[in-house]
C-alpha cells in the first residue's frame, strides 16, 4: 500500500479528514521523515515504520505544521516499561503495525498529546498489560496536577492498518489459515 492509499485508508477509518492527513504526510515526506518517491502507481510503498511515523503525526499535532517536529520528538520515546523488548516508542508502534497476524494481542495505544508519553495495552496469558514510553526529560513517575488529552489507537484499528499494510496473499493465506480452526 503506497502513501496516498495509506492516507485514504486511516482517513475512512478515523476522524480526521483525508485532506489533513495527506497535508500532514506532504510536510512528513517534506521533512524526510516519510519515503519520496514517484505519485500514483510509481509511488513507493509504505512499511510498519512509516505507517507508525503518520500516527504519531496524526495523534499528536493540533497543527499539520507541528507534524514533523511531533514524529521527531515522540518516535525515539525511551521505555519505563518496554512492549516486546522495543527500545523507542516508533519501534514498539512500528511492531504493532506489522503485526498483521494479531499474535501481540495490542488492545490499545494511548499518546498524550500534553507531553511526551505513550502506553501500550495489550493482553498476555490473560491479564491486561501495560507499557510506557516517556521522554528521558520527564519524571518516570507522576504528572503533579497536569491535566491529560490523549488520542486512543484501538487494537482493531491497528490490527486492520496491519493487515492492510502486509498486502501480502500468502500473508492473508496464513492469516485465515490460523483463524479457520478457531
Amino acid at each position: 500500500m503506497n502513501l496516498a492509499e495509506t492516507c485514504r485508508h486511516v482517513g475512512e477509518l478515523t476522524k480526521w479528514t483525508l485532506s489533513d492527513i495527506e497535508l500532514r504526510a506532504r510536510l512528513l515526506r517534506e521533512a524526510g521523515i516519510m519515503p519520496k518517491g514517484g505519485y500514483g502507481r510509481h509511488a513507493p510503498d509504505i512499511n510498519p515504520e512509516d505507517a507508525a511515523k503518520l500516527l504519531i503525526g496524526l495523534a499528536v499535532s493540533a497543527k499539520a505544521a507541528h507534524c514533523p517536529e511531533s514524529v521527531t520528538s515522540y518516535s525515539p520515546m525511551k521505555p519505563i516499561d518496554a512492549f516486546m523488548a522495543a527500545p523507542t516508542f516508533g519501534e514498539a508502534l512500528s511492531r504493532i503495525l506489522a503485526d498483521h497476524a494479531y499474535k501481540l494481542k495490542v488492545k490499545r495505544v494511548i499518546i498524550c498529546k500534553l507531553w511526551r508519553e505513550a502506553s501500550i495495552e495489550w493482553t498476555s496469558g490473560g491479564k491486561l498489560k501495560r507499557a510506557t514510553y516517556r521522554a528521558e526529560d520527564l519524571p518516570k513517575t507522576g504528572y503533579g496536577f497536569a491535566v491529560r488529552e490523549d488520542t486512543t489507537f484501538s487494537g482493531g484499528f491497528l490490527h486492520q492498518l496491519a493487515i492492510d499494510l502486509a498486502e501480502d496473499d500468502d500473508a492473508m493465506g496464513a492469516i485465515l489459515a490460523e483463524n479457520a480452526d478457531k
